[in-house]
């Protein structure tokens, strides 16, 4: 089991991760080279630790300057490195595992259909993708004021 990170309540981190850890046991099924990448990588806690703590070369992308310093904040107080760049999820290379772990509700019906087509362009052949969504009247996106 990997560590639970700084500031992370047990019960926070079961509820957070079980949905990652799903996706992470079908990952660990396939025969794909060990790589994935978090489109909406930004915030505090990072579903890409259950990865890295496992192997695989983690990536992350975030669009918003404010997420990825509060990413950058958990990094250095954990003492951990995780690959977060600031960029769009329309633009990136091949990956056999992608996930968007609560940051599709974010966009737009449209934006959704084109983040979508984009998961499966940078997706290896038969590789894994797990998208969340969540309603637009979402309490988490009505406290960032999105």
């Amino acid at each position: 089991m990997p560590k639970v990170y700084q500031k992370e309540t047990v019960v926070n981190y079961i509820v957070r991760s079980t949905p990652i850890y799903e996706f992470f046991k079908l990952c660990e099924s396939t025969p794909l080279e060990r790589r994935v990448l978090d489109c909406g990588a930004g915030g505090e806690y990072h579903p890409l630790t259950f990865f890295l703590d496992r192997g695989y070369k983690a990536y992350g992308i975030e669009i918003s300057k404010e997420q990825i310093d509060r990413a950058r904040n958990f990094c250095r107080k954990n003492n951990i490195e995780l690959n977060i760049y600031r960029a769009d999820m329309r633009n990136d290379k091949s990956f056999s595992f992608v996930f968007a772990y609560e940051s599709i509700f974010f966009l737009t019906k449209e934006g959704i259909v084109v983040i979508m087509a984009e998961i499966e362009r940078v997706l290896t052949p038969n590789g894994l993708y797990f998208v969340t969504f969540r309603s637009i009247d979402d309490c988490l996106r009505k406290y960032l004021k999105c």
